[in-house]
């Protein structure tokens, strides 16, 4: 997938037409104003891919070498991924956490205070 196309711009637009052509697709597409249209939603998704990294210079740098990370290309590793447990690993998976609600209050409580607090 090529993210020109996807915004409806040339090779080497300028940051202010890549701008422009994401607020008009935005507009056009957003599930806000297409409620339940699960193609508008999808093309809204592809609008935004391309505006994030088209407007990231350093990932548009990539992308416009070759090297961009669309439609199956090799990402980075990141966060978890490859490690034991992971949704990519093929090791066997990691032991489930579980969490009390108790354990959950406690740690808010002693990060942000008592409850009481937060009613205020």
């Amino acid at each position: 997938m090529d993210l020109y196309i996807v915004l409806g711009l040339a090779h080497g637009a300028t940051e202010a037409d890549i701008k422009r052509a994401y607020r008009r697709l935005a507009r056009r597409f957003h599930p806000d104003i297409n409620p339940g249209d699960r193609v508008a939603e999808a093309r809204f998704r592809q609008i935004l891919d391309a505006y994030e990294t088209l407007m990231d210079p350093q990932r548009r740098s990539r992308y416009d070498a070759g090297q961009g990370f669309e439609m199956g290309e090799q990402r980075p590793k990141s966060g978890f991924e490859g490690s034991p447990g992971s949704f990519t690993s093929t090791s066997s998976p990691a032991p489930a956490i579980h969490f009390s609600s108790n354990a959950c209050t406690s740690a808010a409580s002693s990060t942000i205070g008592p409850r009481e607090e937060l009613m205020r």
